[in-house]
Formats: structure tokens, sequence, C-alpha cells
């Protein structure tokens, strides 16, 4: 985000700024990763015996990964959806579905982070053969998801979704503001859905 504000102010990018900024920013912490790796971790580092594929491997984490992949990507192709039939509608609304838009993006991390940790746990636990714990674990963080979407689209949505999109918006663009509010205030109510 602060990429985003910068390559617009600062930098008088235009629109091709906050593009820009996620791909710098994405390629800096992916080789700050492998950097950090490389130095830290040598049994991270692949040998002549990783390049070989074993067919149970992949069987089995395809059946993990595919769900959990299908999880992330829901929300990212109902957003191009969302954006291609906003295209038409003119600046006005691409710029409060762009203001809204990173209010939501940022609402909803918590839901991966609550994902990757419940399938974690799920995961540790089949292979541990607890399968009650399994139960446990997904109905206790279907339960946080649940709350979570429910408190934070009421408050972070709904009630304060206009003053939220501030931090993207001038004060002077009522238009903008209004319509990115009421986009907010549209998924606030269905928000814990996604839990």
């Amino acid at each position: 985000i602060i990429l985003d504000i910068l390559s617009v102010t600062v930098l008088k990018m235009g629109v091709s700024g906050p593009g820009a900024a996620t791909v710098v920013s994405q390629a800096i912490s992916g080789l700050l990763c492998l950097l950090y790796v490389k130095k830290r971790f040598e049994l991270l580092h692949p040998s002549r015996r990783d390049l070989r594929l074993d067919g149970g491997y992949i069987r089995r984490l395809l059946l993990m990964g595919l769900p959990m992949g299908l999880q992330y990507s829901i929300t990212a192709i109902g957003s191009m959806v969302m954006q291609s039939a906003n295209n038409s509608l003119g600046t006005q609304f691409v710029s409060a579905f762009t203001a809204g838009t990173k209010i939501k993006l940022f609402l909803l991390a918590p839901f991966d982070a609550f994902a990757t940790a419940v399938s974690t746990f799920v995961a540790q636990n089949f292979g541990a053969r607890q399968t009650d714990r399994i139960r446990k674990g997904i109905y206790k963080g279907t339960i946080v998801s649940v709350l979570y979407g429910a408190i934070f689209g009421l408050f972070a949505m709904i009630l304060w979704g206009r003053d939220l999109c501030l931090l993207f918006l001038d004060a002077a663009n009522t238009v903008e503001l209004d319509l990115a509010a009421l986009y907010l205030r549209r998924m606030g109510y269905c928000l814990w859905v996604l839990g």
C-alpha cells in the first residue's frame, strides 16, 4: 500500500503506478525469501535426488493442495468478474471500486490465515490419525472465521467503510466515497459467509 501511494503521489505514475509497485514489492519479497533460505536452511537446498518425481507424493500433494488453491482463488475470481463489469460504468465507479477493494482485500487476509492454520492442524492430526481432533479443529476454525466475518463485516465495512475509504480517496470526492461505502456495506452483510 505504501508503494502504491508513493508511486501515485511522489513518482506521478498515474494508474500504472500501483501495478508496478505490486510487481516490485513481490519481486523484492521473493528475492529476500530466497536469500534467507539460502543462508539459514541448508536442508531446503535441492539436490539431484530431489528432482526425481514420485507419483505417491504428487497424488497426496494434489489432494491437499487443490482444495486450498480453490479456496484462495474464489475471492480472486469474484474480484476479476466484478472489475470487468465495473469498468463499463465510468471512472467514478472504477475509483470507488478500487478504494473499496483495497479495504476488502485487507479484511479478507485473515480468512486465508484461518484456512491455512486449520489446514495445517488437519494435516498434522491426519498424520497422527487423530480424526476426533480434526473434527474439533475444523468446527472451531469455522466458528472463529464466521465470528470474524460478522464482527468486521458490521464494523469495518458497514459502519466504518466510508471513513476507511478516506485512506484512498479525497474527502472532496463525495460521489466516489458514497459509492465505495455502498460497495463495502453490501459486502459487509455477507462477509461472515466466507467463514
